[in-house]
């Protein structure tokens, strides 16, 4: 499904995105230095206006947080309510900092009203999943109007999962992989349509 989205904020993505504030105090380069001299090696989805990565509801993606950064001003969904690797509200209370993220999109047709997104890495990364406006003109994370789920170590051994996320048909959703504790890795993203039989976020067995 196609979507109209606002002229300045496509001309953006087009563009390579908006100019972050990358902390670069520490290199002696200005930011807009830093990321020239850091292109090269940064994965072309590492920034949010960057690129438009997107992948449909029974379509999956590679990603490789390996080079990724985090920008200034950039979301996490903070603690989970619960400890356990089956929450769904937010990351481990020991690492809520975003530190090498990378993007990627997803439209949700009609019909579809729940969503699980898994993961199959190499390490231990950690997954938040943002409601996003992209009729605005301009690109930045004010474009975001809500988050809807975050995982860490739900799935195969640290893999996050988010499962059974709730979704509004013909809106827009952005997904966040970052490295937990800013560790690189590096595997494949899925998203699927899940059956909702109740209220997933406290029992796995709702989920189907």
């Amino acid at each position: 499904m196609k979507f109209s989205i606002g002229s300045a904020f496509l001309a953006c993505l087009l563009a390579g995105g908006v100019e972050s504030s990358k902390d670069a105090s520490t290199k002696g380069l200005s930011p807009s230095e830093w990321r020239r001299s850091r292109r090269f090696l940064m994965p072309a989805n590492d920034d949010f206006c960057s690129t438009f990565p997107y992948i449909s509801i029974g379509g999956s993606s590679p990603y490789d947080t390996n080079g990724a950064t985090a920008e200034a001003g950039e979301p996490s969904p903070g603690a989970a309510s619960s400890s356990t690797s089956e929450s769904q509200d937010g990351w481990y209370s020991f690492d809520t900092e975003v530190q090498n993220s990378v993007w990627f999109f997803i439209d949700v047709p009609g019909g579809v009203t729940s969503v699980t997104i898994e993961t199959s890495d190499d390490g231990d990364s950690q997954m938040a999943l943002w409601e996003i406006d992209l009729e605005q003109e301009s690109c930045s994370f004010d474009a975001i109007t809500r988050e809807i789920a975050a995982n860490d170590d739900g799935g195969d051994r640290f893999s996050p999962l988010i499962l059974c996320a709730r979704v509004t048909p013909g809106r827009q959703y952005a997904i966040q992989v970052d490295g937990y504790d800013g560790e690189v890795t590096s595997g494949e993203i899925r998203v699927t349509e899940c059956l909702l039989f109740g209220d997933c976020s406290t029992d796995y067995s709702n989920c189907g």
